[in-house]
């Protein structure tokens, strides 16, 4: 498959990427920069606020997506639980990918009760959402990080992403050096506190 792809690119007359982040990618690996055309995604229009007032009475840091370790969902797992706060939650929306990260998060939410897993429509927690987390290790964009800007949540993203161009340092998010712990942690600790976004 990959040598597939790399013939097609070679043939290409243009090649449409999502972000700076995978122009970048191409441009490093050879590929001319006149062949590349930024095409950026956006999020499908029902996600937007509600209007409504956030009724929740917990602090709820959501992640969506595929839950494997490429995503960095094992780093935010250990953030959070490197947190205190009784109200703090940890809202899972996906499904695993393998049985060994089926395992680990088993482990987790057995371990600490403020972590949660579930399929479904990321929709319903966004709108409960404080914040949402996505630590990946790389991604050429990553839509759920922009669902959730979109609903007006703010979104703590690697470096390691496409989505950091739509993120406004400190205003609508963060972006954390790639597999960081402490700085993961600390900007969770940050905006639970209401230190940043508010």
């Amino acid at each position: 498959l990959l040598r597939r792809n790399l013939r097609e690119y070679e043939q290409a007359d243009r090649i449409y990427v999502a972000s700076r982040y995978t122009w970048e990618s191409f441009v490093e690996e050879g590929c001319p920069e006149d062949v590349l055309s930024l095409f950026p995604f956006v999020p499908d229009p029902r996600y937007e606020p509600d209007g409504a007032p956030l009724a929740s009475s917990t602090f709820d840091v959501v992640f969506i997506g595929r839950l494997c370790v490429a995503k960095g969902v094992p780093l935010l797992v250990d953030a959070v639980r490197r947190l205190a706060h009784d109200d703090l939650r940890l809202v899972l929306v996906g499904g695993w990918s393998s049985r060994g990260m089926r395992r680990f998060l088993q482990e987790a939410v057995t371990r600490d009760s403020r972590i949660s897993i579930g399929p479904g429509d990321p929709l319903p927690h966004l709108r409960r959402a404080r914040l949402c987390a996505h630590p990946t290790y790389e991604d050429g964009f990553a839509y759920a990080p922009a669902e959730a800007l979109a609903c007006g949540v703010p979104v703590l993203v690697s470096e390691d992403t496409g989505m950091k161009d739509l993120v406004d340092p400190g205003v609508n998010g963060l972006i954390l050096p790639t597999g960081d712990l402490p700085a993961l942690t600390e900007a969770i600790d940050a905006a639970y506190r209401g230190e940043i976004f508010t």
